[in-house]
């Protein structure tokens, strides 16, 4: 190989020996021309024993291992590969969030460990079923890959068992029967009390507050099989605020606060205290929640039709809800500007929340 390279880089000399005997370039050029080939010889001879000796390294090690592996044992190889450089990447790279300082990782560790977690759930499984047909070269299951499996089959159920049972325990307290109530999502609300976020004012925190809304939502999802928008009370997220949109798929307004806040958001961030400023100007709650925040208010209290009407179509509201969250959002709702510009389609069976078809 070598001698080879040699023999090259001579012919590439007298070649360029030629082209420097009919040329009318200087002394300096001359040898600026020579240095330049024999320098890329050099890299390339280094590149080229390098690759020589690398291929025979992996085919020592490398190429006789994966030689011996099917294509799924292959495959399964590279899938654990990636999810363990999914839970490793936010280590390295993060896209910064607004909760502070502390947590500015959150949302990329959600998104990057959540995934990696899965594709590794899938290998673990393989793995498992992998050892425990395992093949000796008898042509026999290997009795020591089935004790591995069973092994890994017990640890792999009793250690994420553990945290999901403490999980449940924080999030739904004790588990029985009695308890249960169904795979409906909604079904919780006709008895939830619901909490301070929800409302503000402590007489609307009473067993069956939501069950109006429960309603609602039903009646929404039987008539209404399109994707429409609708117009109901905003609030914190991590409440019943905004709960129609959430469980009948449209669209509202403006939604949870802080979600809102973090999907929109532009600022800058605070060098002193390395957590993100929201532009006074530009920012989210500028530019689009409080604007949106005082459209809706005046969908529900403003006196004047002609404003209303334009903010609805604006928007292109096809429902208003009034209900029990709205009034406690904004003290109360100003019906006869609604009845103008829209139909009463729907009365809760408590006669506490209406729906309104715009006309």
């Amino acid at each position: 190989e070598i001698d080879r390279i040699v023999t090259d880089e001579t012919a590439s000399d007298s070649y360029a020996g030629v082209i420097d005997e009919t040329s009318d370039d200087s002394a300096f050029e001359e040898e600026e021309d020579r240095s330049a080939p024999r320098f890329l010889l050099m890299i390339i001879s280094f590149f080229k024993l390098m690759d020589y000796h690398f291929a025979r390294f992996g085919d020592m090690l490398l190429c006789k291992f994966f030689r011996k592996r099917s294509i799924i044992d292959i495959f399964m190889v590279g899938t654990s590969i990636v999810g363990f450089m999914m839970i490793l990447a936010p280590e390295i790279i993060y896209v910064p969030d607004i909760y502070g300082a502390n947590n500015q990782r959150a949302n990329t560790m959600f998104k990057f460990t959540f995934a990696g977690f899965v594709i590794l759930s899938l290998v673990i499984a393989y793995t498992i079923f992998r050892f425990m047909a395992h093949v000796t070269k008898q042509g026999n299951l290997s009795n020591w890959g089935l004790a591995v499996s069973i092994l890994l089959l017990v640890l792999v159920i009793m250690i994420p068992g553990h945290y999901t049972l403490r999980a449940l325990d924080q999030r739904v307290g004790d588990i029985k029967m009695s308890r249960y109530i169904g795979l409906d999502g909604t079904a919780y609300l006709p008895d939830y009390i619901p909490g301070d976020k929800t409302f503000s004012d402590t007489s609307m925190r009473y067993q069956g507050a939501m069950a109006p809304y429960d309603e609602a939502i039903k009646w929404l999802n039987e008539n209404e099989h399109n994707s429409v928008n609708i117009c109901e009370a905003y609030g914190p997220s991590y409440s019943e605020r905004c709960i129609v949109s959430a469980y009948t798929g449209l669209p509202n307004i403006v939604g949870w606060e802080v979600h809102e806040w973090l999907w929109h958001f532009h600022g800058w961030t605070n060098p002193e205290t390395g957590e993100y400023a929201d532009d006074p100007v530009t920012g989210s709650w500028a530019r689009y929640l409080i604007p949106r925040h005082t459209d809706v208010q005046a969908i529900y209290t403003n006196t004047n039709s002609i404003e209303v009407s334009r903010l609805l179509k604006q928007y292109d509201i096809k429902y208003v809800i009034c209900g029990s969250m709205e009034l406690d959002q904004f003290g109360y709702i100003y019906y006869p500007c609604l009845e103008e510009l829209c139909d009463r389609v729907y009365t809760s069976s408590d006669g506490s929340l209406f729906i309104y078809k715009v006309k």
